[in-house]
């Protein structure tokens, strides 16, 4: 596939998913290009098995994860308290975007 084809697949597919979060969705309006080269150089899909972690506690967390489908749970320490569900179009882990973040 040529690569502007590529970033073309990827700007189809990874903005939906950018357009949660308020300020992915703002600069889609106000740097169109900016969004297209995040979608194009940074971003990825990964599918989960049911039961499968994304990541464990005490982890160092690298990336923020967006959920397309399906859905899962997210427990606070070691899994002691009721999951909180985790939906379609809903964001996970973006402090690791703006801090050292270590998952909890």
């Amino acid at each position: 596939i040529p690569e502007v084809l590529l970033e073309r697949l990827h700007v189809e597919v990874y903005v939906p998913a950018l357009e949660v979060h308020a300020l992915f969705d703002r600069l889609h309006t106000q740097e169109p290009a900016l969004v297209y080269r995040l979608c194009h150089k940074a971003m990825s899909e990964r599918f989960l098995y049911a039961g499968e972690e994304l990541f464990r506690f005490g982890a160092r967390g690298s990336r923020m994860y967006f959920t397309m489908s399906g859905a899962g749970g997210y427990t606070v320490g070691y899994g002691a308290d009721v999951p909180t569900e985790v939906g379609p179009r809903k964001l996970v882990s973006e402090g690791c975007l703006w801090v050292h973040w270590e998952h909890r």
